[in-house]
């Protein structure tokens, strides 16, 4: 996904329908296809905030643990990259403890 594809996305306001789809029912590739995009998302710094403050990451840790082969590996994906920058880190802390 190119950077300016990535700022018109979360510009659009489209991270909290796709954080919404894998809370939802979705079909299972709907929600890998939504994980794949918010890895997407998750490498720019900018949109890290914002893919937290719609509470992603429980959304993707779910999936992590519940989801089908290529959905796991997508939401790793983007947790791998929320953590990328400090922005990211800190909600792991909170969530998980240090």
């Amino acid at each position: 996904m190119l950077p300016s594809d990535q700022v018109l996305i979360a510009n659009a306001e489209a991270i909290d329908p796709l954080v919404a789809m894998l809370k939802s029912t979705c079909t299972e590739g709907e929600q890998e296809e939504a994980a794949s995009a918010l890895a997407n998302l998750a490498v720019s710094i900018k949109n890290q905030k914002k893919l937290i403050d719609a509470k992603s990451i429980p959304a993707l840790t779910r999936l992590v643990t519940v989801g089908t082969d290529r959905g796991k590996e997508q939401a790793a994906a983007a947790l791998r990259n929320l953590t990328a920058s400090n922005v990211g880190i800190a909600p792991f802390f909170f969530i998980f403890g240090r």
